[in-house]
């Protein structure tokens, strides 16, 4: 059975591939309406890249969804349904990682509003 968080934080993680660090966990909104990209996270520092560990997700309407670093797709098609939630999860591994120096963006198919919350870490490329 895994670790319960608490909730209330801050809480840390230490990655496999930086033993002996610990890495602050934030968590930051999912607000995203408009028809193509929405930027979830504004890219980070230089040198800098964003692990992704999860998120949760409802839309309002049928839409696709898709995940980019940039220009580059990191997690492919997403099919939501009207008013049904979405809880991709991979604590304490990772869902995705962002290329240095680049948005997370969420790319919609239709203009719907789509709402929830994403789970993080930022890192630093040696």
């Amino acid at each position: 059975m895994g670790k319960l968080l608490d909730v209330r934080g801050p809480f840390t993680i230490e990655w496999p591939d930086h033993p002996g660090v610990k890495f602050p966990v934030r968590a930051e909104p999912i607000q995203a309406s408009a028809s193509g990209n929405n930027t979830v996270l504004r890219a980070p520092g230089r040198g800098q890249f964003y692990r992704v560990g999860g998120w949760n997700y409802v839309a309002t309407a049928d839409v696709a969804a898709t995940w980019f670093s940039g220009t580059r797709v990191v997690v492919g098609k997403q099919d939501l349904i009207a008013h049904g939630g979405m809880v991709v999860n991979a604590w304490p591994g990772f869902i995705l990682e962002t290329d240095a120096g680049k948005d997370l963006v969420l790319n919609l198919s239709l203009a719907v509003n789509v709402g929830g919350s994403l789970w993080f870490t930022i890192l630093t490329y040696p």
